[in-house]
């Protein structure tokens, strides 16, 4: 039935998306092509499951069944044989120089298959050739297989839980992944590339929802010179951890390096859709005036605003810094300081932002009125937090600035009588 050999193709297809370094996986979706597919078509099947999983040090069954499946072929002219031939020896040679079970009898039978030859000159040079490949290979299957000590290969992916097994696990990944990343047999930069790449996708058996794994992976096609790899790796880790914030920024961040303005809008609009937070307008807000955008920036501004779910003091701030660092609008960047002490004036944090901003304004006349305010709210909030501290620092060095004595300003006593009603103790 054609359509049921469709569907069942589908579902190898949605599986082997999410598993592509899965050997079991491959083993059964090279059985059902060996029943409906022809020759050629089982050639590119057995290529691309080597490609995508035959790094496996388990990938040993994968090499023997494609090579036994190649001697099976019945050929009825010398160009068939020729070609069994070349299949065979192309295999033999990717297989011998492959860190996997098994491998000391892929070298025999590959001597085997070689000695059968006419030309012995030729044979020689072939074994000579990759004999030194063969053995580092067989070098760095002992050392693979050490570095797999202590993982669990079947344990189930999970969000960071921060479980101290489940922590094991993924440390014991990472150190996996970083050992392939030193390079150290020497290999040629394309075979890094594919052992490093390949470290990283079966790391993913376990670390699949841990947003730093996809974001490691994605700036690691990136750095080998791969942009299209790493934007899929993205699409990818969205898809794994949905409506991650680091994810959506780095890859953001990504689209904008790129030059693709449009697709860092699309994916800042998506993430405020899906996971809207006060840091993703802020950062939405400094993408678009990154851009030149400035009024859009200031539009920005106005829907979180409009949003006070997660309108948070954090987001007045990162306004009115852009006013005044890049928009060089001191005067907005006051206002946007009064209208968040309007919506927050027990915010030390805020305050404290504000009282900076007035004193390198050198605006003593509005820092007074700031002071008076904020000095009124100290007591009753009863902060003990290192912005709260800072408050009470700048008050006094205001008030033996501007003022000869504390009676001059009202409150320049306050700061220090707070702290006393806090602690019950009067630190000098």
């Amino acid at each position: 039935d054609v359509a049921a050999r469709r569907e069942v193709e589908s579902v190898f297809g949605r599986a082997l998306y999410f598993c592509p370094q899965c050997v079991e996986l491959w083993m059964g979706y090279l059985e059902f092509g060996l029943k409906f597919k022809g020759k050629m078509e089982m050639v590119g099947m057995f290529d691309a499951a080597l490609e995508k999983a035959g790094l496996d040090i388990n990938s040993n069954e994968l090499w023997s069944s494609y090579v036994e499946w190649v001697k099976s072929w019945d050929v009825h002219s010398p160009v068939e044989e020729n070609q069994r031939r070349d299949i065979l020896r192309r295999v033999y040679q990717k297989a011998v120089r492959n860190p996997m079970h098994n491998l000391e009898a892929f070298w025999r039978a590959y001597e085997a298959f070689e000695s059968t030859g006419v030309n012995k000159d030729l044979v020689r040079g072939l074994l000579a050739e990759n004999q030194p490949r063969y053995t580092a290979a067989l070098a760095e299957f002992r050392a693979r297989k050490n570095r797999r000590d202590g993982i669990n290969q079947n344990a189930l992916a999970s969000p960071p839980r921060g479980r101290p097994k489940e922590n094991e696990q993924a440390r014991l990944w990472r150190r996996f992944v970083g050992a392939e990343r030193l390079n150290p047999h020497n290999v040629e930069p394309e075979e890094l590339q594919r052992r490093v790449s390949y470290a990283y996708q079966v790391s993913m058996s376990f670390l699949y929802r841990y947003p730093d794994a996809w974001l490691d992976l994605a700036y690691f096609h990136l750095d080998s010179g791969h942009p299209g790899v790493a934007r899929e790796t993205f699409r990818r880790g969205l898809e794994a951890v949905p409506g991650c914030p680091l994810l959506y920024f780095a890859f953001a961040d990504f689209e904008e390096l790129q030059g693709n303005t449009t697709d860092a809008v699309r994916l800042y609009e998506e993430l405020l859709e899906k996971s809207p937070t006060s840091l993703a307008y802020i950062q939405y807000m400094r993408f678009v005036r990154r851009s030149g955008d400035v009024e859009n920036s200031r539009k920005v501004f106005l829907r979180a605003r409009r949003d006070p779910k997660y309108s948070t003091f954090h987001v007045y701030i990162a306004a009115a810094r852009i006013e005044l660092y890049l928009n060089k609008e001191a005067n907005l960047a006051k206002n946007i300081f009064e209208l968040g002490m309007r919506q927050f004036p027990d915010c030390v944090g805020l305050a404290l932002e504000f009282i900076t901003f007035l004193w390198n304004m050198n605006d003593e006349r509005y820092l007074r009125v700031v002071f008076n305010r904020v000095l009124d709210q100290l007591p009753k909030v009863c902060f003990l937090s290192e912005p709260s501290r800072q408050v009470n620092e700048y008050s006094d060095l205001f008030c033996r600035v501007f003022y000869s004595s504390n009676a001059k300003l009202g409150h320049c006593g306050t700061s220090l009588w707070s702290l006393k009603t806090c602690t019950g103790t009067l630190r000098a």
